[in-house]
Order: C-alpha cells, then structure tokens, then sequence
C-alpha cells in the first residue's frame, strides 16, 4: 500500500524491521465506517517478557497490560504516563507532508477530516502511519495525562523498532468531543529478513473465486475475489506451505465490464464499468481482494469482472467472473 506516494507493506506480510511498515486502523460506529473526534497519538511499544531499563514493564502477550483500566483515576482508558517515555515511535498528525529525507514527520493533533501523514487518514474511518526502519518520531516526555498537554517534549527522536519480535501499536482514540479516551491496541510483528528459501524455484497454483452471484441495482457492496494458493508438498514442507497463505499478494486491480444488448463490450466508466483496471478498496491478509461497487449507475444485465495482481514475480490475471445485476 502506499501513504503519500510512498510504498510500505503492511502488518500481515511478514514485515523485516529494515522496511517501511503501514500500521492501519479501521474504526467503525453502529457497524459503519466513520471518523472519530481525535486520534492524539498512536504509541509503538515492544512485547516483553521480562522488565528492563529500557522497557520497564511486562506485557507478556498482553498490550492491555500499558492501559490504565482503573476507572477510579484521571488518566482512565490512556495509555500509563509514566510508560509514555519508553515508547519505541510515537506519531501524531502533520499538515499532509513529509521532511526531505523521506522519514515521516508526525506533528500537531488529528482534526477530523485533515488528510494527514503522520496519521494518514485513507478514507472514513481508515488510518494509518508509516514505521520507518531508523525513522525520526517526535519524542514522548508527558506531563501528566492530560492529553492536551501530555508531551512537553517536540524534538525528534529515533525509532527504536530494531530488532525483530513483537510489538504494539496503541491508538489514543476520543470517540466523541468531551468523550472518554480510550486506548486501541493492535499487535504486530516483524522479522529478521522476511526470507524463504526452497531448494528449487517454488511452483504454486493460485486459484480465485468470486463470491457474489446476484447484486440489486442500486446496492454499494464489497466484491469479493477470494484466493487459494498450494503447491507440490514434495518440494515445500508444510510449514513453508502455510506461510503462503496469508499476504502473498502485493499489488492487487480489478476491472469490471458489461456487454450491452447490441454486443458492445463497455469498459469506459459507464453503466457501472471501470475505465480499465483500478485499484482495489482493501487486499485482505488472506488475500482477499475487495473492491467497493456503487451499482447505481448500473443497469439489470449481466457483468464480468477480473482481478489482475501481483504474486512473487509474476503478475497474474483471474478468470472473469461473472455476475448478474438485478433490477
């Protein structure tokens, strides 16, 4: 995916901490997207099993564990303040830019709204922020738990996500003006190098099935292309097998089409057709390939739509599909 025409994967791709890394965040109200009054800071903290120095505390699988859940205090639903030091990145909002030399520059508070980098907002209720292997952050010195007030410290200081393991990314979420803050934690985990290696090159079969069958017009739905990767077990063991079942895919289009009834094939952006291939709304971590129809414009017929992706080296193109769109 990429955040200001800068590509980075993303959690579910086995991510080496030498790259550049999408955390995202979905957040939804009443089973609908949308966006939250304020997003103050998104903390990367690493799982520890034993307390250190440098990370003077022990989550042991458990994120929850930096969260003051003691509703008889201020800092209630807020990450502790006096673990806000130990942080390995923190990100607030800049002005939708980037310093020079590439790193991502995080900067005031979120506004609902403000498309951003340091939290990058992708669309109602989609977030994200770019880790960067020996990215500058704005460093993390509270005072208190007021969060208005909570960093006194605006200097940049150096991500310390630079080991492989585990970690997790904590989002200081205020759903409403004058609302409880809570804390959002997500896990992630990076890896040395990202490598497999087989002794042969990898012969895999990729399979894609689209889910829907029948579509009302006027209805905004998520297409579907599911994907099913395998391979010849006497060349790959088991384990290497089941790494290929989750974000293998790396780029990931669609294109839909209609024939109309004097045999003209349309592909231009008209009757609900795309211009061409376009890119999909979310690419799942089972590479799922979802793209957001507005049927609208279309009309009671018959569609085709095909996915063209990018998998190991290859680019790769789906049957089309087809799907019928009832009146």
């Amino acid at each position: 995916m990429k955040i200001n025409n800068l590509e980075l994967v993303t959690r579910y791709q086995r991510p080496a901490f030498s790259q550049d890394l999408a955390l995202e965040l979905y957040y939804m109200r009443n089973g609908v997207m949308a966006d939250p009054y304020s997003i103050d800071s998104v903390l990367i903290f690493p799982d520890t099993t034993e307390s250190s120095d440098e990370y003077p505390y022990i989550t042991n699988g458990d994120g929850s564990l930096l969260v003051d859940s003691d509703p008889g205090t201020d800092c209630t639903g807020k990450v502790f303040s006096s673990l806000i030091p130990f942080c390995a990145a923190r990100f607030q909002v800049s002005t939708s830019k980037i310093v020079s030399d590439g790193y991502f520059d995080p900067e005031d508070n979120y506004v609902k709204g403000v498309n951003t980098s340091g939290i990058s907002q992708l669309g109602t209720g989609h977030f994200a922020v770019g880790l960067s292997a020996g990215g500058r952050y704005l460093s993390a010195t509270p005072a208190g738990c007021d969060l208005d007030a909570a960093y006194t410290s605006t200097g940049l200081a150096t991500s310390k996500v630079v080991a492989p393991g585990a970690y997790f990314d904590v989002w200081m979420v205020q759903d409403a003006n004058s609302g409880a803050w809570q804390s959002i934690v997500q896990k992630f985990v990076v890896t040395t190098a990202g490598v497999i290696t087989f002794p042969e090159k990898a012969v895999l079969t990729v399979k894609n099935t689209l889910k829907q069958k029948y579509i009302q017009v006027g209805e905004k739905i998520n297409l579907a292309i599911e994907t099913q990767i395998s391979g010849d077990e006497a060349n790959m063991s088991p384990d290497i097998l089941n790494l290929f079942q989750q974000a293998m895919l790396t780029t990931a289009n669609v294109s839909i089409s209609y024939t109309d009834e004097y045999g003209t094939l349309l592909n231009d952006g008209t009757k609900g057709t795309t211009n061409g291939f376009v890119e999909v709304t979310n690419l799942l971590s089972d590479d799922t390939m979802l793209y957001l129809w507005d049927s609208a414009a279309a009309v009671p017929g018959v569609y085709k739509i095909q996915a063209k992706y990018g998998f190991m080296d290859e680019t790769r193109k789906s049957p089309k599909f087809s799907f019928v769109v009832r009146p």
